[in-house]
């Protein structure tokens, strides 16, 4: 136990409150940043709630194995060790995603804590509030630290899983214990995180702000439904559609596209728009919805000046006027990126938007980026425009736009004919390696956080073998004993090439080692590493491990060591094959109660109706093990089929467009 200065009083709290480290004999020492970084988070997140911490202490425990991220019991919040564990040579990856997860937990001692769902169809709130307020706080802690697109990113990320017709909605009824953990998925997070900032950005910071603190005061130190939250919006923003209209996103499923067609006349603007629910190529998603969405739109001008202009889109069609003297030069329908919604523009307008990328900002970019892949899956765009626009959007200045770009870089080396290789590795190269080339090394956010991105997709995808081989040279210097030999953002992929270069038993034990006895940022890394073994006889000793030596790998090890073999291009049929035929004492050995009802999402690296059908009939035979578990497979399968759908769609075209660059 670490005894650390207590968080001084502020303006809002007239006491001190204790601060304690727990961790593992001997791992004290590292938990010291996090220590000393709680008190600027929590004064944040207490100034935003204008309500001191609700509690006498706040202890944060560093817990070696763990089921979830984190837990945000009440003054005593317990984290994985990777969260919480870090010296001064940690990567700035590890260190942001304790920030942000800190941030959340912290959040939750009032939104959650304080004030309580009644019931869990309600448990969206709290996580929903927690992931939106968390990503808030580092914010107003850390300005300059690019946080203020954590909740988009993370909207985005959901608007993935809000595609599927088997996704829910976001205050779903619990009507099976069982399925208790369907509560705890993108949707409760990160699609409800998203739904927050649209409105907030709808009504204002201010008048938001005014709503949240007024729920707090009503229901302190007791419980409050969904209806009582959007209630309070209402009252503290002055704004009754609230209520019906945040209610139209959360008591249902899906994700709207919101269709805009701008013309102007007579110096006089306006904004057609329609909606209709997303649904990609081979979706079963049954159209009829409306949502009440608030729509805001940027519009840009020749002389560079931009107007935001907001409307509540309560049908589904509706105009938005523009009076001014001056036709504007394009419209963005998503100012900020704020809403949780995607766009369609026609011809004229994407031609437009395109050509003014600069007039916006990081949000925005990241939204056009989503509504453009959206297309490419919904079959309404050409495989060589969309290309076109990973290589324009991969040249961006901001780290996450240009690491984004080539998220479709590895569909297309898996899912397109292996005699496309050559072109992929051609469209990677061009996208990335003179970028990787500048930025490599360099004490940037672009070093730090986007080189690594770029190594991989180069190696991997790019085949560039002088920079596999410079890894696995560093790699294999780290393992005996130079820990100077990498920087630690790069350890993982470095391990990674050690391994495939000298695909031993003695680096598999000392990566196994590693994963027992390293600190928590190479336990992850040594995982990754072993995962890479293409020796059939390593990976049979590293699946035996994986079941039965609880001593050597922890359960999340474990789980996670099996999810990425089965990706193995030379070894995942055979990793499959053992999944399934060890499959009960795996799950009834290996993996906590509260995730076995997620154990079908293993089956989802296939991309054929074949694979599907077997997927379907294994986690069906196997359904007394994983209780729980229609929802997993239910979107399992039809990711797959989806998957299957744009492959039998768009792979020629793809194919041909990657050979004709």
């Amino acid at each position: 136990m670490v005894e650390h200065a207590p968080l001084p009083a502020t303006d809002i709290r007239d006491r001190e409150i204790p601060l304690r480290g727990i961790t593992a004999r001997g791992s004290g020492d590292r938990i010291q940043y996090g220590l000393e970084n709680t008190a600027g988070i929590l004064e944040a997140i207490e100034g935003y709630f204008g309500i001191p911490y609700p509690y006498e202490k706040l202890d944060i425990i560093a817990a070696p194995d763990y089921a979830f991220g984190a837990m945000e019991n009440p003054g005593a919040i317990v984290y994985r060790e990777y969260l919480m564990l870090m010296d001064e040579n940690s990567a700035l990856s590890q260190r942001r995603a304790y920030a942000s997860v800190h941030s959340h937990e912290i959040a939750h001692q009032w939104f959650g804590n304080l004030v309580t769902p009644v019931w869990w169809e309600d448990i969206w709130l709290n996580e929903a509030f927690a992931t939106w307020m968390g990503n808030k706080g580092i914010n107003l802690w850390n300005p300059d630290g690019n946080f203020d697109r954590n909740t988009l990113r993370s909207s985005l990320g959901a608007m993935n899983i809000d595609t599927l017709s088997t996704t829910r909605k976001v205050r779903e009824p619990l009507e099976r214990s069982e399925n208790v953990m369907d509560q705890f998925d993108g949707i409760t997070y990160r699609k409800g995180g998203g739904v927050l900032d649209m409105f907030e950005s709808y009504l204002g910071e201010d008048k938001f702000q005014a709503g949240v603190r007024l729920h707090m005061a009503r229901y302190a130190d007791g419980v409050a439904t969904g209806d009582d939250f959007f209630q309070s919006i209402a009252d503290g923003s002055g704004n009754k559609d609230v209520v019906a209209a945040m209610k139209s996103f959360v008591d249902q499923p899906g994700l709207p596209i919101v269709d805009a067609a701008m013309s102007c006349t007579g110096g006089k603007a306006a904004v057609k728009l329609s909606q209709s629910r997303y649904a990609p190529l081979g979706s079963k998603t049954q159209q009829g919805q409306s949502w009440q969405i608030p729509v805001c739109a940027k519009f840009g001008y020749a002389d560079g000046s931009t107007q935001k202009v907001c409307s509540l889109m309560k049908r589904a069609e509706s105009t938005m006027n523009r009076m001014d003297e001056n036709c504007p030069t394009f419209v963005m329908p998503n100012e900020n990126g704020a809403g949780y919604y995607r766009f369609s523009l026609d011809n004229e307008g994407w031609t437009a938007l395109l050509a003014n990328l600069d007039k916006l900002n990081t949000r925005e970019v990241l939204t056009v980026q989503d509504s453009l892949e959206s297309a490419f899956r919904a079959g309404k765009v050409d495989a060589s425009v969309f290309i076109k626009g990973m290589e324009t959007l991969a040249a961006s200045s901001e780290y996450d736009v240009a690491s984004g770009a080539g998220d479709w870089l590895s569909w297309f080396y898996d899912r397109l004919p292996e005699t496309s290789r050559p072109d992929v590795a051609r469209l990677t190269t061009d996208m990335y390696a003179a970028r990787y080339k500048a930025i490599a090394g360099t004490d940037t956010v672009e070093g730090d956080l986007l080189a690594p991105t770029l190594a991989a997709r180069l190696v991997s995808m790019g085949g560039d073998t002088a920079l596999k081989a410079d890894f696995a040279a560093k790699g294999q210097a780290y393992l005996a004993g130079d820990k100077d030999a990498i920087a630690p953002n790069m350890l993982s992929r470095a391990l990674r090439a050690a391994m495939e270069a000298k695909d031993t038993f003695g680096t598999a034990e000392r990566l196994l080692n590693m994963a027992k006895d390293g600190s928590s940022f190479e336990k992850g890394a040594a995982i990754g590493a072993l995962a890479q073994t293409k020796n059939p006889s390593i990976a049979a000793m590293l699946r035996d491990t994986a079941l039965v030596d609880d001593v050597t790998l922890t359960g999340r090890q474990a789980t996670s060591l099996i999810s990425t073999m089965l990706g193995s291009d030379e070894l995942g049929e055979e990793t499959w094959a053992w999944f399934k035929q060890n499959f009960k004492l795996f799950v009834d050995t290996r993996v906590p109660d509260v995730r076995k009802g997620g154990m079908p999402g293993f089956g989802g690296r296939f991309c054929s109706t074949e694979r599907r059908d077997e997927v379907r009939d294994f986690f069906t035979e196997n359904a007394a093990v994983i209780p729980g578990y229609e929802r997993s497979l239910a979107q399992t399968l039809e990711s797959i089929e989806l998957c299957a759908a744009l492959k039998e769609a768009k792979a020629d075209e793809t194919v041909a467009a990657l050979k004709a660059r």
